[in-house]
């Protein structure tokens, strides 16, 4: 594993998940690997680690409270997909994580020209699933989804 670079760790995290396979000691060393590669690994691969773990059902608390950490320090790199997706994984995952929603509430609200509309359902759905509620977004969200 300590071969791999941060394409290689997300590339692999998604395709298990993409392919269902429930490998959890892979994904756990893989996102252990993204997370000691600090400062080498970008927003899109946590977001595509997180939303991994989410989709295989790994419910590792402290590994996805650690990735919301390292998500949150890459914030302002997070494109509409990556903020929703972020957003879905750890809703899906049950892990709530103020900073990081707040975060996401913040981006999704300086990007929201830029969202479409899977990436407004996924984040209205994520806040709504954690009980987040941030009214500038839900009001942001819904006029871009009458505008679309």
């Amino acid at each position: 594993m300590p071969a791999m670079n941060q394409q290689d760790l997300s590339n692999t995290s998604w395709a298990y998940a993409r392919c269902e396979l429930q490998n959890a000691p892979l994904l756990h060393a893989i996102a252990a690997q993204a997370l000691r590669m600090r400062g080498a690994v970008d927003s899109r691969s946590i977001s595509l680690i997180a939303w991994s773990l989410a989709k295989c059902i790994i419910g590792d608390e402290p590994l996805m409270t650690a990735l919301a950490c390292e998500a949150l320090a890459l914030i302002s790199e997070a494109s509409p997909q990556g903020l929703a997706n972020t957003a879905w994984a750890f809703a899906t995952s049950a892990v709530s994580n103020a900073p990081l929603f707040e975060a996401i509430a913040a981006e999704s609200l300086r990007l929201m020209t830029q969202f479409g509309q899977q990436e407004l359902g996924n984040t209205a759905w994520a806040f709504a699933e954690l009980r987040v509620y941030n009214v500038p977004l839900i009001d942001a969200i819904s006029a871009a989804a009458l505008n679309t």
